[in-house]
């Protein structure tokens, strides 16, 4: 990767209260998102993040949907992750934050995409 190129991640808005986080979430990309996505917390109510759209995942990564959680939950904003990539799901799992991420309620999903990755 030449020097002056960072990783990127990005939130697209798909439609009102649906998004879809694309690209690498990585230390080097989380901190841009977490400081641009701030306001979005507090102009909607409930949201929908699609995180189909993510090509690499780092602990980090993790770390950036815990913040947008709590910062849902402070604002009264109903948040809900779809579409997890099977390694952030392994994280989620290893660092037993699945339940509060609310991977519980796409247990059989989750289980199918872990057995059939291994």
């Amino acid at each position: 990767m030449p020097r002056n190129s960072k990783p990127i991640a990005e939130l697209i808005q798909r439609d009102a209260g649906q998004f879809q986080l694309c690209g690498d979430l990585t230390l080097a990309s989380v901190g841009l998102l977490a400081r641009d996505t701030k306001r979005l917390f507090t102009a909607a109510s409930n949201l929908t993040i699609d995180l189909s759209g993510i090509q690499q995942v780092h602990s980090a990564g993790l770390a950036l949907l815990l913040d947008w959680q709590q910062q849902a939950s402070r604002t009264g904003c109903q948040l809900k992750y779809v579409n997890w990539p099977v390694a952030l799901v392994r994280i989620a799992a290893l660092s037993n934050l699945d339940t509060l991420l609310g991977l519980h309620l796409e247990t059989a999903p989750i289980e199918a995409a872990i057995s059939h990755s291994q």
